[in-house]
């Protein structure tokens, strides 16, 4: 799991077998306008070549309103850990999504990346995933933009509903990961921020 170029970087330093999973969060932070599609292409395309062989998954963005990106939030949630995060988010604000779908297609020309669909609960968004990622080749395939065809898609397993749902998600997906943290904390009803309930992820 890594967040950023230098941890790819050391990584691939140390051998890794693969990034099993890059969270692309932190270019959406950096300025108070979200990065364009030329830029995020640029950055996935440095991940990629930083991991030399090693295939890439990249976590679409997963920010929820505590974050405070007014370009995806129109404010503070009162609980945003179970609020308009991850896909969620990104369905509301498409325009997002599909720019950060076309710069991943653009980046990963020649490469073994993946795209891993965060906070998802059924096989519904999956499926609305790929008709709008089905629709951005589309768009490039047009603009004679260079992109990679055919680009895994896998599901995040870290909701109770997707959990449940899992044998089917699993057959809609190309791969699944599961958010441990992140299932636990919603299974047992546990801020895994609170240390005084720390003892629930051990």
């Amino acid at each position: 799991s890594c967040g950023n170029l230098p941890e790819v970087e050391q990584a691939a330093q140390l051998g890794i077998g693969a990034v099993g999973l890059y969270r692309t969060e932190l270019l959406y932070l950096v300025d108070k306008e979200p990065p364009s599609v030329d830029e995020l292409a640029a950055h996935y395309a440095a991940v990629i070549a930083a991991a030399g062989d090693a295939p890439v998954t990249f976590r679409l963005l997963h920010a929820d309103s505590s974050l405070n990106l007014a370009w995806l939030h129109a404010g503070r949630e009162l609980n945003p850990a179970l609020g308009v995060a991850g896909i969620r988010a990104l369905f509301a604000r498409e325009k997002v999504l599909r720019e950060q779908l076309q710069a991943i297609l653009r980046a990963s020309v020649g490469s073994q990346a993946r795209i891993a669909v965060p906070f998802l609960t059924d096989t519904g968004d999956l499926r609305r995933l790929k008709e709008v990622l089905f629709e951005e080749r589309l768009e490039l395939r047009k603009a004679l933009v260079p992109f990679q065809e055919r680009v895994a898609v896998g599901a995040v397993l870290e909701t109770p509903a997707a959990a449940l749902g899992a044998r089917d998600i699993a057959r809609e997906s190309d791969f699944v990961a599961v958010a441990l943290d992140a299932l636990v904390q919603h299974l047992l009803a546990a801020d895994r921020d609170n240390h005084e309930l720390a003892g629930s992820f051990l």
